[in-house]
Order: C-alpha cells, then sequence, then structure tokens
C-alpha cells in the first residue's frame, strides 16, 4: 500500500478512536449513577455513587481528558486539512469551534477530578475538623457540578457549531481535493442547528434532550466520515487539501 493510501486511512482510524474513546468516557460516566446535581436532597447520593464507584468515575475522567487534550484537537487538524481548499473560512471555523469546545471541556474535567474528592471527603472526612457527612460538602460539590454541567453544555455547542461549518462545507461547498459524500455532512448540520438551544434546559429540563442530540449527531458525523476515509479507494477523493496560501 502506497503512503498516500496509508494517511486518509490512518485519519480515518484515528477518527474512529475519536469516536470510541467518547462512548467509553460516556460509559463508564453512566455507571457511576445518575442522580441530579442540580436537586439538593440528590447531591448526597450522588457522592455516595462516586465514592461507591470511584474506579469507574476515574476510568470516565481519563478516557475524557485523552479526548480533550489530544484525540479531538488532533480530529480537528485532520478534517481542516481535509477540507481547507473547498472554504477556508468555514474550516477555520469548524477548527476553531471544536479548540473552544476542548477548552469547555476541559474545564467539566478538572471539576470531575474535584468531585471525586468532594465524594471521599463527603464518605470518609475531610481535612482538618471536617466530618464525613458534612452539609459544607454537599453544597460546595453542587456548585461544583453545576459548573461542570455549564461547562459542559457550553463544550457541546462549541463543538456542534465547529461541526456544523464542516459539515456546510461537505453539503453544499464547491468540490476540492476531499469530496466525501455529500449527505455525509447532515449530521453535523444537525447538531449545529439544535445544540444553541441547549442552553434552554436551564429553564425547562425537558430542553435538556437537545444537548444529547447534537452530542450523538456530532459522534454519527465522526463516525461516517472516519468510515468514509478507511473505505475510499481513491486517492483523488481523500487527497488533503493543499495549502490556501
Amino acid at each position: 500500500m502506497l503512503w498516500s493510501d496509508r494517511v486518509p486511512r490512518a485519519s480515518g482510524a484515528f477518527l474512529i478512536v475519536l469516536v470510541v474513546s467518547v462512548l467509553l468516557f460516556v460509559a463508564f460516566g453512566i455507571s457511576v449513577g445518575d442522580n441530579d446535581i442540580f436537586k439538593r436532597d440528590e447531591m448526597a447520593a450522588a457522592l455516595a455513587d462516586i465514592s461507591d464507584n470511584r474506579a469507574a468515575a476515574i476510568l470516565s475522567i481519563i478516557f475524557s481528558i485523552a479526548v480533550d487534550s489530544v484525540l479531538s484537537i488532533v480530529a480537528a487538524a485532520i478534517i481542516y486539512r481535509l477540507l481547507r481548499d473547498r472554504s477556508p473560512l468555514l474550516a477555520l471555523i469548524g477548527f476553531g469551534g471544536i479548540l473552544i469546545s476542548s477548552a469547555a471541556f476541559f474545564i467539566q474535567d478538572f471539576t470531575s477530578i474535584t468531585m471525586v474528592i468532594l465524594a471521599d471527603d463527603f464518605i470518609e472526612g475531610g481535612a482538618g475538623t471536617i466530618a464525613a457527612g458534612d452539609p459544607n460538602i454537599l453544597e460546595i460539590a453542587r456548585a461544583v457540578g453545576i459548573t461542570g454541567a455549564v461547562a459542559a453544555v457550553g463544550g457541546t455547542v462549541s463543538l456542534a457549531l465547529g461541526a456544523l461549518a464542516f459539515g456546510l462545507i461537505i453539503s453544499f461547498a464547491p468540490e476540492g481535493a476531499a469530496n466525501p459524500p455529500r449527505w455525509i455532512g447532515w449530521p453535523a448540520i444537525l447538531a449545529g442547528v439544535v445544540a444553541p438551544f441547549a442552553w434552554l434546559a436551564a429553564a425547562d429540563d425537558n430542553f435538556f434532550v437537545l444537548f444529547f442530540i447534537a452530542n450523538i449527531a456530532v459522534l454519527v458525523w465522526l463516525a461516517l466520515l472516519g468510515g468514509w476515509l478507511l473505505t475510499s479507494t481513491t486517492d483523488s477523493d481523500v487527497a488533503p487539501s493543499p495549502s490556501p496560501v
């Protein structure tokens, strides 16, 4: 196999690895518990679940950090390089949106680490005179958890808007060096249209479903694009875009 054949296949494999890593992060996170941190009367149970499932919580954090610090940034660079000749401005917006989302998700990662520490303190007692079950820990943990949730929604919106920019290139921009099927861009467009309305969840919990729809749509788009790169057989379809400068 020629080197020019291996590059798009390696890029496709990388996107699939990213999707699998996100799914593992979510799976381990779900296994920790499903208590609502926005409700004060569920905060104690949430911390107890984190303490009881500490290994799963830590594994979820590890996969999340890997995604946010390396995998998503490299994926953004891969997609930008693939599509930049078809619309340099939209490609730059897409790349920037994913970078901003990584920063927001990093905030969520740090809040998750803090929640593990607070869970230990709540169950076993903390430094100095902080006793196990101290109600002050509950209030701190709730504030930390809400901060993480807000960061997650902000990161999702930024990610989805970045995906929207790339999706518009794939579905509507003139053909260039890399030409995935135009329908592959539609899940990214759906994510970008839906995600901004996820903020309405602050007023009504029912809108939180838009957060999940946006994230699922982005994952589907990445999986489809990665699968296309893996299975494409013609160099002309997957050649990286030349530099626009």
